[in-house]
């Protein structure tokens, strides 16, 4: 008998560690919503997981749909006149940053796997000089039913049409078709050790 109420007061340990984590990730949506108001709209059911982060300055926007998991120590940053929208039902994997100077649209259903950075600028630059607060910015657009593979950057002015898939590491700037599988064409060599 005395097993038996062990086994339950671990099983109702395990319960309450488990409600507070749901609470704290809760409660974490309710602290951001709290500090940037109407600038960060939040549908029900998404999930900011450990260190994840949102940042939103000057006339910055970001809204996420309902259902999205943003995963551990991702950042999510609109600055600026920057619009970040992640639509319902999209993962974001560990360790991936997206910011958004002007317009980062991210639809629904996509997958993007960890280390993905999103960028919809950069610095501006010329033969003498790179501007250290002055950038170039075009819109990104990730249409629905995407999968985003680990390691994927993607620049500004990139739109990626619907149903398709980034291979791991690519670097990817343009139009890329929908239902295209992108890869990158470089093999590697293998050299034995003498």
């Amino acid at each position: 008998m005395s097993k038996l109420k062990e086994k339950i007061g671990y099983i109702f340990d395990y319960y309450k560690m488990f409600k507070a984590y749901i609470k704290s990730i809760s409660l974490k949506r309710f602290f951001l919503k709290i500090k940037y108001g109407s600038k960060l709209k939040v549908k029900h059911s998404t999930k900011l997981y450990k260190n994840s982060e949102i940042q939103i300055g000057y006339k910055g926007k970001i809204e996420l749909g309902k259902s999205v998991r943003i995963q551990k120590n991702t950042l999510l940053a609109s600055v600026d006149l920057g619009k970040l929208k992640v639509d319902d039902f999209t993962f974001i994997n560990r360790n991936c940053t997206i910011i958004s100077r002007k317009e980062v649209l991210i639809g629904k259903n996509v997958m993007i796997g960890p280390s993905v950075n999103i960028f919809d600028h950069n610095h501006k630059f010329n033969s003498e000089k790179i501007f250290q607060n002055e950038y170039n910015s075009e819109s990104i657009v990730i249409e629905d039913n995407c999968w985003i593979c680990a390691g994927v950057t993607i620049l500004k002015g990139t739109k990626i049409g619907e149903g398709s898939i980034i291979g791991a590491g690519v670097v990817v700037k343009g139009l890329i078709p929908p239902h295209t599988i992108v890869k990158n064409k470089a093999g590697f060599e293998l050299t034995p050790i003498d």
